[in-house]
């Protein structure tokens, strides 16, 4: 198998259709799921008159794509049961949203729901460029409109997303968060702020924050894992040791001493790179620059993690990055560089066992030694490799965001993880038989 075919000769996939059918919706509210949730029907100038907002390339220079239920254009498919999409890492609310609107967690009738979603996509407004309608004239309309709401009077369980990081979304121009989390609502964000030297503001509201994975290029098919699992290269199939796919940006000094150390750069694809140095079996270090919106990094990131063993991910502007997550969808060991003043930011770590499937490597002690990341990545056995990798196939799918379908499965991606996470903060009923992954 492999990832590299050209994007003429793959087959595409039609456009996702995003609104359920009648049937669907007729059905989901009769499953039974450990607890309900109703969607608010907003208007859409607090969620689908943003995307028409930021689809424009004449706007914001093309970035984004968020068609097919936010997951963006089909760039191609590994397999019929996976996709590379065109995924922006700003996604979450409208993934976050559709998957909702097919999830059989939700219920039609607000009577029988045990918690409530709030469609608002504050984070793609604070991205669009509204001159006369400020953020903070959105949240007016917003706390408007769910004051009328009686069960938001009532003080039930109220929960929505956060499409950028949490420390962006309470800047001065784009405070949304710090007024929304004062009437209780909890929000899923892409990163919880979590450095303990942060002003207590910060901290207040990360008491309403959980981390959801950042939308990334890789998209299954509702099914089961085991099945995925044979479409990744095995670590015999990867011919580099240690990637790094980031951009030039060097706006974090611990970060740039880490890209200084890769004498190699390229902009190439795996296969363009891979054809001109034949005589090469083996690349010990790789720089893939992946600067923002360009084409080539959409279509070639995925290929070069596929042929990667260790894929590293550095701090940039903020503790966590995307390509943690196009990372383990494509095999690729991350390997870690925390502060020693963050607490993780990163998604279901009280559930998911991290030192399991990655490799840590501490910041201040790796930049005070002068340490080699080559030399360190080098001294781990081998039969330990093969386990963070094995390891890595099996996690996986749970921090990517599945196709959409009316199947009426029970979640088996990103959803499960979210759904565990509300159940915890709103103290949900859990029964038995859902105790167990």
């Amino acid at each position: 198998m492999s990832p590299t075919k050209n994007i003429d000769e793959v087959a595409k996939i039609n456009a996702t259709e995003c609104t359920p059918s009648e049937n669907l919706l007729h059905h989901v509210s009769a499953i039974k799921t450990p607890f309900k949730i109703f969607i608010y029907d907003l208007p859409p100038k607090f969620n689908m008159d943003l995307i028409q907002c930021l689809q424009p390339a004449d706007t914001t220079g093309g970035c984004y794509s968020l068609q097919n239920c936010g997951m963006g254009q089909n760039l191609f498919n590994i397999t019929d049961k996976m996709y590379v999409m065109d995924t922006h890492m700003f996604s979450l609310e409208v993934v976050l949203h559709h998957k909702l609107l097919f999830s059989t967690y939700r219920t039609m009738d607000p009577l029988k729901a045990d918690v409530f979603y709030i469609p608002a996509y504050g984070g793609l407004r604070c991205l669009c460029r509204q001159p006369d309608r400020s953020v903070d004239s959105f949240v007016d309309e917003l706390l408007s409109f769910l004051n009328k709401q009686p069960y938001f009077h009532m003080g039930k369980p109220h929960f929505s997303s956060a499409g950028k990081i949490q420390r962006e979304m309470q800047w001065v121009g784009c405070q949304y968060l710090p007024r929304l989390i004062r009437k209780n609502i909890t929000f899923f964000s892409i990163e919880k702020e979590t450095q303990t030297s942060s002003a207590h503001s910060f901290l207040r509201v990360s008491d309403f924050v959980i981390s959801a994975p950042y939308p990334s290029y890789i998209h299954y098919v509702n099914g089961r894992e085991s099945s995925k699992r044979r479409d990744i290269p095995d670590l015999s199939n990867r011919d580099v040791i240690i990637l790094l796919a980031a951009g030039r940006r060097r706006s974090n000094p611990d970060r740039a001493r880490i890209m200084d150390q890769f004498s190699v750069q390229t902009t190439q694809e795996y296969s363009k790179y891979k054809d001109t140095r034949s005589s090469n079996p083996r690349f010990d270090m790789i720089f893939y620059y992946t600067d923002e919106c360009r084409k080539g990094p959409r279509l070639g990131t995925v290929p070069w993690m596929m042929h990667s063993v260790f894929c590293l991910q550095p701090p940039g502007d903020s503790p966590t990055r995307k390509s943690f997550f196009d990372a383990l969808l494509s095999g690729c060991i991350p390997v870690l560089f925390p502060y020693d003043n963050h607490k993780s930011a990163w998604p279901f770590t009280d559930f998911l066992p991290y030192n399991e499937f990655t490799v840590t490597i501490r910041l201040s002690k790796f930049l005070a030694n002068s340490e080699k990341v080559l030399d360190t990545l080098k001294e781990i056995p081998t039969s330990e490799i093969q386990r963070l990798h094995n390891n890595v196939l099996k996690v996986s799918q749970w921090f990517q965001y599945s196709v959409p379908n009316e199947d009426l499965e029970e979640p088996n991606d990103a959803m499960l993880y979210i759904f565990k996470e509300l159940q915890r903060q709103y103290h949900l009923g859990v029964p038995e038989q859902y105790k167990k992954v």
